[in-house]
């Protein structure tokens, strides 16, 4: 039963990203914005099947990532989950992914730039390869 909730909570979060942005910001009117266009048209899909080596570091690796490119919107206090430590970003690992493999974070209307081809390939292999504490 418990796999069905977390498929529930997934489908809820995926239905928020696509409506909110960071820190109040709103969905761009009109139909988007061509940041965001322009960021959907570069995105590839990304195989999540398989640990490359070597294995991203979350330490050196995911943290640095996460607080130049994630951590001015999700911070512990915000409406969003935080990804600040290690369990947090743990526990939201397959969101994590799912919004990476779509492009659907950092929201183009939230004022941050869409993760380069190198930093979505980072966080799809880490997760990949068990997003271990390391």
């Amino acid at each position: 039963m418990r796999p069905l909730r977390i498929a529930a909570f997934v489908c809820a979060w995926a239905v928020l990203w696509g409506l909110t942005g960071c820190a109040g910001s709103s969905a761009p009117e009109g139909g988007g914005s061509s940041k965001t266009n322009e960021s959907l048209e570069s995105c590839s899909v990304m195989d999540a099947s398989a640990c490359l080596q070597p294995q991203p570091s979350f330490a050196r690796d995911i943290t640095p990532l996460l607080n130049r490119d994630c951590n001015t919107c999700h911070t512990p206090g915000s409406t969003l989950w935080p990804l600040v430590g290690y369990e947090n970003v743990r526990d939201w690992a397959y969101l994590i992914l799912s919004a990476v493999q779509q492009c659907t974070m950092p929201p183009a209307d939230g004022g941050g730039a869409p993760l380069s081809t190198e930093d979505r390939a980072l966080l799809v292999d880490w997760i990949a390869c068990g997003a271990n504490n390391n």
